[in-house]
């Protein structure tokens, strides 16, 4: 381990389901190995299981006087405004702040920060702040995330704040704050989506005499299979929806059904909502 002096620190305020599998994530891949990770979290039961670890360290609530490099906000966005002015007291104008709180905008995290008499107020405006939007499969190490930093990020913590999530799964860096919203739409609700139209897939394959373990391998490897497929060829989507389907076969007679229902039509308008409720959402 290198010297204390030359190591930081990373607080993680909020270890549930979300802080805690970024951190598992940082922890199994070795990702910012010159960092230590202080675990904030009233509830313990996630934190507790991570300690082990030697850059790990385990806090109920913040620490009096310690200072950070970093802060991970994994808490709920209702939160914000009572508990980032108790951490601006522990951060400097050489921090900056990753926020996966769905609908706090970077403005709003930044007045948040310095609302109160307890906050900081050397920080001013100026602390770099990140928008995360994570997914629930970077439980497993399959997320996506998408991120967006304010203007006063330097390179340095953008790539630090990749090297954070790509330890669970992929990183996109979007080109606008208001893309974090469609990322929610798309990456934070689209397993939602997906699951939903699994289910009537695996009800359906149960209906017609699988098993339900039966169904579930089936269906988990065909969605494996598509997606592995589309993901290493040069076709595009329509082109191999074609190599599948050859006339009057199968593959097209439950195209017509979808195709008569609007499928595609209605799956655009589930994003479309799920985006325009996270822009209603944001403050």
């Amino acid at each position: 381990m290198p010297a204390l002096k030359n190591r930081k620190n990373l607080l993680v305020l909020g270890v549930g389901n979300m802080g805690g599998a970024i951190v598992k994530g940082v922890l199994a891949t070795n990702a910012l190995p010159n960092w230590d990770l202080t675990l904030v979290d009233p509830n313990p039961s996630v934190a507790k299981t991570l300690e082990g670890d030697e850059r790990i360290t385990y806090f109920s609530e913040l620490p009096e006087g310690s200072k950070f490099d970093c802060a991970l906000l994994a808490i709920k966005p209702q939160q914000s405004a009572t508990t980032l002015p108790l951490i601006a007291r522990h951060l400097s104008q050489e921090s900056f702040v990753i926020s996966i709180m769905a609908g706090r905008s970077i403005q709003s995290i930044t007045e948040d920060l310095g609302n109160s008499d307890l906050g900081n107020s050397d920080l001013g405006n100026s602390l770099p702040i990140i928008r995360a939007m994570p997914n629930l499969p970077i439980q497993i190490g399959l997320g996506a995330t998408a991120i967006h930093g304010s203007d006063h990020v330097t390179p340095e913590q953008l790539v630090l704040t990749k090297d954070l999530f790509s330890a669970s799964g992929t990183v996109t860096v979007v080109a606008s704050e208001d893309l974090i919203d469609v990322a929610t739409a798309i990456i934070g609700s689209g397993p939602g989506f997906i699951f939903h139209l699994l289910a009537a897939a695996h009800e359906q394959a149960v209906e017609f005499g699988f098993a339900p373990e039966e169904a579930k391998q089936v269906l988990c490897q065909v969605v494996k299979g598509a997606v592995s497929l589309y993901e290493q060829s040069a076709h595009t989507l329509p082109e191999l929806e074609t190599q599948v389907k050859s006339p009057g076969g199968t593959t097209a007679a439950g195209l017509a059904s979808l195709e008569s229902n609007d499928i595609q039509g209605n799956i655009k308008l589930c994003l479309k909502m799920a985006y325009e409720r996270a822009v209603q959402l944001k403050t």
